[in-house]
């Protein structure tokens, strides 16, 4: 899948959580997907995961509006309790 297809293009750091997202309908932490972006938790930026949630919020904004053919799900937020996200095809 090309993340620059439709009439709105995806950034950089989107384009990167898109794939650390694949494939479609794995669920995966935000803790997961920090440790992906930034490396292990002693290397990151002590407000990495909030940093990933703001990314993947952008991109679940921008998903409906390409040509990708998917749309992002996540769990709701537990407090200080990773959320999970994962990519959906619509309807499924």
């Amino acid at each position: 899948m090309s993340v620059s297809e439709g009439p709105i293009s995806l950034s950089p750091k989107e384009q990167e959580v898109f794939q650390f997202l694949q494939p479609v309908g794995v669920r995966r932490t935000s803790e997961d997907l920090t440790i992906k972006a930034f490396g292990l938790p002693d290397k990151h930026p002590i407000n990495a995961r909030t940093i990933m949630i703001g990314r993947l919020r952008s991109l679940g904004k921008k998903l409906p509006h390409t040509d990708l053919g998917v749309v992002l799900k996540s769990t709701e937020r537990r407090g200080p309790k990773p959320m999970a996200f994962w990519l959906e095809t619509p309807g499924g």
